[in-house]
């Protein structure tokens, strides 16, 4: 379980659900990498900071894993279309 992001890019990272243990740390989030196969529980600033693309909309609760990409390229053609 890596406390930072991996290298590889927001593009690979899909949020999963946390486990009990991991709610004990509400600032953090599960993620996992698709290209790496790495599970990494990242604080919410320190992931906005790394990708300031990504929309705050996504560090939202999900109850079901979804990819961060469908949502950047969502949000930038939004902008594009404005």
């Amino acid at each position: 379980m890596r406390l930072t992001p991996c290298d590889c890019g927001v593009s690979w990272l899909v949020r999963m659900n946390r486990t009990f243990w991991m709610r004990l740390l509400p600032g953090r989030r599960h993620y996992f990498c698709v290209r790496c196969k790495s599970a990494q529980l990242l604080s919410r600033s320190h992931l906005r900071s790394a990708f300031p693309a990504m929309s705050p909309d996504l560090d939202r609760d999900l109850t079901n894993p979804a990819p961060l990409e469908d949502a950047v390229l969502h949000e930038a053609a939004a902008r594009r279309a404005r």
